[in-house]
């Protein structure tokens, strides 16, 4: 589940289109995001408490974030 592609695929049957921007270490941050059906990003922040491998990995949820992307034409 910790592999990009492992990720996106278990996520994808109840958050379709979800993915990661960050690492899985010990106090790293990690971005959980998603894009909605008009392409606005959201997610939940993060922080990693503890990673033992294969065994237990404890995540602290910061806050929810919201990103709107305004389309400002073609641009090349």
């Amino acid at each position: 589940m910790l592999d990009r592609d492992t990720y996106e695929k278990w996520t994808d049957v109840f958050i379709p289109g979800s993915h990661y921007v960050g690492g899985w270490s010990k106090g790293s941050k990690i971005l959980f995001l998603v894009y909605d059906e008009i392409c606005k990003m959201s997610g939940i922040v993060s922080r990693i408490k503890e990673n033992r491998l294969y065994d237990y990995i404890s995540i602290a949820h910061r806050c929810e974030m919201e990103v709107e992307q305004k389309w400002n034409g073609w641009n090349p």
